[in-house]
């Protein structure tokens, strides 16, 4: 991993709400030298589920959807982070708890108002890895809206 990305992935961490936007940066800034590593240990001699697994990642990792969700959680994700260190400042009062929690409700509702700017941002990602920009349906979701359309 290192060989290719110049960094590591951390495991996420299950005390440490730092170590989620941890997990999350390495995969949204290296994400074509994490699909090279991936290539690289699949020609090591792996047992079958250890293959498998390597190619369910590699084949996740090449998707429009691994790009989009990794830039929009970053974006989440780092936001919280920044709140969270402010509340864990010993000087903090209660007044400005409450404003960094607001200021943070508004972030997040920003970012949702901006859906449109985040999905055009992980489409000129996703056309410099070569990456089809276009989101696909599974087969659930085709059922709902066949669903939804007959019911409506």
């Amino acid at each position: 991993m290192t060989e290719c990305t110049g960094c590591s992935l951390h495991k996420l961490s299950d005390t440490r709400w730092s170590a989620r936007v941890d997990s999350v940066k390495p995969i949204a800034a290296h994400l074509p030298g994490i699909t090279m590593a991936l290539e690289r240990v699949q020609q090591l001699n792996l047992t079958p589920e250890t293959r498998s697994d390597a190619d369910g990642l590699r084949s996740y990792l090449n998707s429009f959807e691994s790009i989009l969700m990794s830039s929009f959680w970053l974006k989440i994700l780092t936001a919280i982070n920044f709140r969270s260190l402010v509340l864990q400042a010993r000087e903090a009062t209660l007044d400005v708890e409450v404003t960094n929690i607001l200021d943070l409700i508004e972030e997040l509702k920003q970012l949702r108002d901006r859906w449109d700017d985040i999905l055009a941002e992980s489409k000129l990602v996703a056309d410099g890895c070569g990456i089809d920009p276009s989101l696909h349906m599974s087969e659930c979701d085709k059922k709902t809206q066949t669903k939804e359309t007959v019911a409506g």
